[in-house]
């Protein structure tokens, strides 16, 4: 297996410069390379290449950022002998990944903004992610939150992957408890 990821890797030909490419690399669509020397031969000195394949990560798919696909929170007075006791928020996201649901990082962010105002309360890590899900508990009061408190405060979440791509910010819909 080492053997056959350094051949492939030897095979590589890497670059740093940004491509607008949208093919998968095993694609059989024609490109559009071009020759830039005089005589368009292939008598082996520096042609610039322009060419519309995919740009790919290291595994062969498609980079970009995480989605979070769907979202919820809800709120419930939690009673607990041995620990906290209160309020307490959970959240809950289903994400996506186009490297797979396993690139997802295994952190994820949650924000609460006061409305109308538009204060943020606060933007912690407070999600725990793998395998496409991510849960996340907050005890309110540690945010001074109430369950109540629901009705004029959203709730947002964002998700990061192994790559450092980051997903948009998606409102979580509340949920009755």
């Amino acid at each position: 297996m080492r053997l056959a990821l350094l051949l492939l890797a030897a095979a590589c030909t890497c670059t740093d410069e940004p491509s607008d490419d949208t093919n998968p690399p095993d694609d059989t669509d024609a490109d559009t390379d071009t020759d830039s020397d005089s005589d368009g031969d292939s008598d082996g000195d520096a042609d610039s290449d322009t060419d519309t394949d995919t740009d790919t990560d290291e595994t062969g798919l498609p980079d970009g950022p995480p989605v979070i696909d769907t979202g919820t929170i809800t709120c419930t007075n939690v009673v607990n002998p041995h620990g906290y006791s209160g309020d307490q928020y959970f959240a809950q996201l289903e994400v996506s990944d186009p490297q797979g649901d396993d690139d997802i990082a295994s952190m994820g962010w949650l924000r609460a903004v006061a409305q109308p105002a538009g204060t943020t309360l606060f933007d912690a890590l407070a999600l725990a992610c793998g395998a496409g899900t991510c849960f996340g508990t907050l005890p309110a009061e540690e945010w001074g939150l109430s369950c109540a408190d629901h009705t004029s405060t959203e709730f947002w979440a964002r998700v990061e992957d192994e790559a450092g791509n980051v997903s948009e910010e998606f409102l979580l819909v509340w949920v009755d408890s």
